[in-house]
């Protein structure tokens, strides 16, 4: 399975769940890695995955910065997203390896 690094640049609409990847291939036991910061701080942020089953799985942060591993569960297709869990806009920065 090809391993990708992408950086990310974005600003999360309120309330909702931004697909920032196209979908991909992994297996069972891949990790998906984020390593990013977003501002305002205060924020809560889910950082994942949708998997094939249409679940989305997630790491929150409520600190302002993330640099956490998720492990894939299944394989298949999976497409990454952030969940803005605020009522107003949040932006990211940083990186994703998967």
């Amino acid at each position: 399975i090809l391993r990708v690094s992408g950086r990310l640049n974005y600003s999360l609409p309120a309330d909702g769940i931004t697909l920032i990847t196209q979908p991909f291939s992994a297996a069972k036991g891949d990790t998906i890695k984020y390593d990013c910061t977003y501002t305002p701080k205060s924020a809560s942020v889910d950082f994942g995955f949708i998997a094939p089953d249409g679940l989305f799985y997630s790491l929150n942060s409520t600190s302002g910065s993330i640099n956490k591993s998720i492990e894939v569960s299944q394989t298949g297709q999976f497409t990454l997203a952030i969940r803005n869990n605020e009522s107003y806009a949040v932006t990211v920065t940083g990186t994703v390896k998967y």
